[in-house]
């Protein structure tokens, strides 16, 4: 059985891995221009990496959930494709809730930004009119 002290020492070099992704990542994304899908993308990669799920057994530990549906997909797919993809659904919840509001909350940045942009009028052309 694990103990709690190589538990939280487990936890800490996976979340200081993820930290350091999510900077390369974040390197790697300054090309894209509308910032708000680069804030959708790099909230999908945060989703990914930093979502725990939480098991049933006695113990309660968590783990990273992408990890957990990963395993229980291999584990379930000897009792059919049907069963395996439930499993990762089940485990996938949260997950996929964090993926819908990040959509949602880029996309509605996007159209404020847009909205935005559209009242404003431009200065040059009022001020080559006197």
């Amino acid at each position: 059985m694990i103990d709690v002290q190589s538990y939280m020492v487990a936890w800490l070099i996976y979340i200081a891995a993820g930290l350091v992704f999510m900077l390369a990542a974040s390197r790697i994304l300054r090309g894209i221009k509308p910032v708000e899908l680069k804030g959708i993308v790099f909230g999908w990669m945060a989703v990914i990496i930093f979502v725990p799920y939480r098991g049933h057994e006695p113990a309660q530990f968590i783990a990273p959930a992408i990890l957990v549906a990963a395993f229980d997909f291999l584990d379930g797919l000897d009792k059919g494709l049907d069963n395996a993809l439930a499993l990762v659904l089940e485990r996938m919840q949260i997950s996929i809730l964090a993926f819908i509001l990040v959509t949602i909350a880029g996309v509605a940045a996007l159209i404020i930004r847009m909205s935005r942009r559209k009242l404003q009028v431009p200065d040059s052309a009022g001020q080559s009119s006197e």
